[in-house]
């Protein structure tokens, strides 16, 4: 089951409490659900429009993620932390998309890593990092699959990290 955020609109101002947003839903590129939450700390709200029901989106979720654990607490993964997930990613994506205008972004091993243009040109800064990195992966030149395992290695040592500060 592939599932994907469209159509996302956040909107931080009216944030309080839980995140005021509104998106659609889509599995296996069929519109599934319209999703929201208004951001004054309650759940959020999946009102299904495609044929797939809520409890055969949870009930698989159920079995392909991992519960997290955090203070103490074990929660399974439903349809809110999913979106949650994918919420976060698709901001980490903006993030560096936008980190990128002024900064070279490489992944080097299992680390993400900035350098700072400070006006030089990109082909000058990439070129200096290529000659003592040579197995550097450019994310500015990459494309769509690097900045994904970007974001993916950024999420997982920013999870990581979560789960060694609960303990």
């Amino acid at each position: 089951m592939k599932i994907e955020l469209r159509k996302l609109r956040v909107d931080k101002r009216l944030s309080e409490e839980t995140m005021c947003y509104s998106a659609e839903i889509w599995i296996d590129n069929a519109r599934a659900f319209l999703a929201g939450n208004r951001g004054h700390g309650g759940p959020d709200h999946f009102d299904q429009v495609g044929t797939v029901s809520l409890a055969d989106v949870e009930a698989w979720l159920a079995k392909t993620r991992r519960p997290r654990v955090a203070y103490g607490l074990t929660m399974k993964h439903d349809l809110e932390m999913e979106v949650s997930d994918l919420m976060i990613e698709a901001e980490q994506i903006a993030t560096i998309r936008r980190r990128m205008k002024t900064n070279v972004v490489t992944i080097e091993g299992e680390q993400v890593y900035t350098y700072s243009l400070k006006g030089r040109p990109v082909s000058d800064v990439v070129a200096s990092i290529r000659r003592s990195k040579p197995n550097v992966v450019v994310v500015n030149e990459a494309g769509d699959v690097a900045l994904s395992t970007a974001v993916k290695l950024l999420l997982d040592a920013a999870r990581k990290a979560e789960g060694s500060a609960a303990l």
